[in-house]
């Protein structure tokens, strides 16, 4: 290769990889097998990330779900794919951590790290939906809201997504080059556990910036909020003892 090809090769990618959106499972897996095809490419891609738009795919449905809540089953198995696939886009990212001492010629775009931003999303969820399937299904138009069976985005206000690896039976590695974290899981958002944020979290050790937007206003389940404000106390009390 030239070296003009490979000039512009570097430019292409330093624009092609300074944001990457990351929305469906499959793109998930596109992105795992770039990383995986070539490690000593990927240190060197790495560099140039500097904003990840990470919206984790979760199970899809239609018809008879859409008229009620999810329930304790549908709940479980989403959550397993939220912890699944936050564990594989962080261990795609850990990948060449090992290499990190490779002299590359010039300083990473990424010098202050990444910044990284999860919500999660259904195929079937109204949030995401085109204007014309919003419209087939009732969606307010102009204001007003037909007369319709669906609940719309009803259908998730109780359910909690969890970050749970015991539950997966597996652990991510620790993601160093992660150093702001953006978690959006409130309002008309699929909802995610306060305590489980804090998990998350825990698995970037040079984090310097959080924002968390969630929603733990559980007026139906007193109790179900308060373990849930309780649980992410402790969580936060707990990586604090670690790090001591």
């Amino acid at each position: 290769m030239s070296l003009s090809n490979r000039n512009w090769q570097a430019i292409i990618e330093r624009e092609t990889f300074s944001r990457i959106k990351i929305d469906t499972s499959k793109r998930l897996a596109e992105f795992r097998q770039l990383v995986s095809r070539d490690r000593l490419s990927w240190s060197q891609r790495r560099r140039h990330i500097q904003r990840i738009y990470f919206i984790v795919e979760l199970e899809s449905y239609d018809g008879e779900a859409r008229t009620r809540f999810e329930n304790e089953e549908e709940m479980q198995r989403n959550s397993k794919v939220f912890t699944t696939s936050i564990q594989s886009l962080f261990n795609a990212l850990s990948e060449g951590s090992d290499n990190e001492a490779i002299a590359l010629p010039e300083w990473p775009d990424n010098e202050v790290g990444i910044r990284l931003s999860i919500e999660a999303r259904s195929p079937g969820d109204i949030r995401g939906s085109s204007r014309e399937t919003k419209e087939q299904r009732g969606w307010p138009s102009w204001g007003k809201r037909l007369l319709t069976d669906d609940i719309w985005d009803k259908r998730y206000e109780r359910s909690y997504l969890q970050f749970n690896e015991e539950a997966v039976g597996a652990q991510c590695r620790a993601v160093p080059i992660i150093t702001s974290l953006i978690i959006t899981g409130a309002k008309d958002y699929r909802k995610i556990e306060p305590a489980s944020s804090s998990f998350i979290a825990s698995k970037l050790p040079r984090l310097h910036h959080l924002d968390l937007a969630l929603d733990d206003n559980c007026k139906w389940d007193p109790q179900s909020r308060e373990r849930r404000r309780n649980g992410m106390s402790d969580t936060y009390r707990f990586q604090h003892d670690a790090r001591i």
